[in-house]
């Protein structure tokens, strides 16, 4: 705490895995969002 100032995470062998598999495939869309090119996905059961 008095090195970041912050907390550590409560589940640390989760928090890498899924932060880049969230910057992975979430920032690439929304980058393209920004940009004006429309992304769209279909699907379901």
């Amino acid at each position: 705490m008095d090195k970041f100032g912050a907390e550590p995470p409560a589940w640390p062998q989760v928090d890498l895995p899924l932060s880049t598999l969230l910057d992975t495939l979430l920032l690439p869309l929304s980058a393209l969002t920004v940009l004006g090119f429309g992304v769209q996905a279909q699907g379901g059961l």
